[in-house]
C-alpha cells in the first residue's frame, strides 16, 4: 500500500495525537478534581451547569480519541494486511499488537513501515 508524502503525515498526525489528547485528558481530569475538591472545602453544593462545564472537556477529549483509535486501527491492520514487505508470521504479530497494545504499536509501526515505505520486491507469502 503506497501513500504519498502528504498521506503520510495526515497519517503521522492522527498516530501521535493521542499522545497529546492524553495529557489534556488527565490535565481536566485533575482539574475537575480541584474544583469539586474546593466546593467541598467551601461547603457549598456543586451546580450541575458547573460539572457538566468542567466534565465536557474530559468527555470531548475521550470522544475525539476514542474516534481517532478505531479509525487508526482500521488503517493500520488494512495497511498490514496489504503491505507487501509484512509478511508471515510479522503480519499476524503486527496485527495483535494493535488490537492489544494499539497506542504503543502504532508510532513503532507507522515509523517502521509507513514512513519508510521501501519498496520492496513482492515476495510469495505462504498466508496467502
Amino acid at each position: 500500500m503506497k501513500l504519498s508524502q502528504g498521506q503520510k503525515l495526515i497519517v503521522g498526525f492522527f498516530t501521535l495525537l493521542p499522545f497529546v489528547l492524553i495529557p489534556y485528558y488527565l490535565y481536566q481530569f485533575f482539574h475537575f478534581f480541584t474544583e469539586m475538591m474546593q466546593n467541598t472545602f467551601r461547603h457549598e453544593e456543586p451546580d450541575p451547569t458547573m460539572i457538566l462545564e468542567v466534565m465536557m472537556p474530559m468527555f470531548m477529549a475521550v470522544g475525539l480519541m476514542s474516534l481517532v483509535s478505531m479509525g487508526l486501527l482500521v488503517f493500520y491492520i488494512i495497511h498490514a494486511v496489504k503491505n507487501k514487505a509484512v509478511v508471515g508470521n510479522e503480519r499476524l504479530i503486527w496485527i495483535l499488537l494493535f488490537v492489544f497494545v494499539a497506542h504503543l504499536a502504532f508510532p513503532i509501526y507507522f515509523f517502521l513501515r509507513v514512513w519508510k515505505d521501501e519498496d520492496v520486491p513482492a515476495v510469495k507469502d505462504p498466508l496467502l
